[in-house]
């Protein structure tokens, strides 16, 4: 819900027979060539929103590769999020966040033990273009992995995007 420490690198949480574990990852840094970038855990309402967009946009599209739009500031009309500097900031943020993590889920029973890891994402594309009039255009794109794409594919819910916007200052009721 809350930004963790920038040295914490995973978030662990277990409840019954079963432990999640989110590991933060890395991207290329699209700012200097040869650097990767350390990424944060994500959190919070700005990737509560980010993800049933994402969802929503595979589903309709049946791709993979999820087109978040020519400009940053479309991108937080379309999730509801409001305008702001900082607030692309932290949405730029996030949507890294969540594309380089990756989910480790232990689930033990009478049989033994399993343990299962799952990414968001196989590849994201940050880049920025200036066209001749010097105005930015945020171009980005996020190929889900197989697996995530196949799952919600298969047991997919309709969102209407409005509900989670209203909710966005409690990230537990999201």
């Amino acid at each position: 819900q809350k930004p963790l420490p920038p040295d914490q690198r995973e978030y662990e949480v277990s409840h019954g027979r079963a432990t999640l574990i989110i590991e933060a990852g890395r991207l290329a840094n699209p700012e200097k060539e040869n650097e990767m970038m350390r990424c944060g855990l994500p959190y919070g309402s700005r990737a509560r929103l980010i993800i049933p967009y994402i969802n929503s946009y595979a589903v309709i599209r049946k791709s993979r590769e999820i087109d978040l739009g020519e400009s940053l500031r479309r991108f937080m009309d379309k999730i509801g999020s409001p305008i702001t500097g900082y607030n692309g900031k932290k949405v730029t943020e996030q949507i890294q966040s969540l594309a380089a993590c990756q989910f480790i889920l232990g689930e033990w029973n009478e049989d033994g033990a399993t343990t299962k890891y799952g990414r968001f994402a196989d590849e994201v594309s940050f880049w920025i273009d200036r066209d001749d009039k010097q105005h930015t255009l945020w171009r980005q794109t996020m190929v889900l992995s197989e697996k995530y794409y196949d799952t919600i594919q298969a047991r997919h819910v309709p969102i209407d995007m409005n509900h989670p916007v209203k909710l966005t200052r409690s990230e537990r009721r999201m």
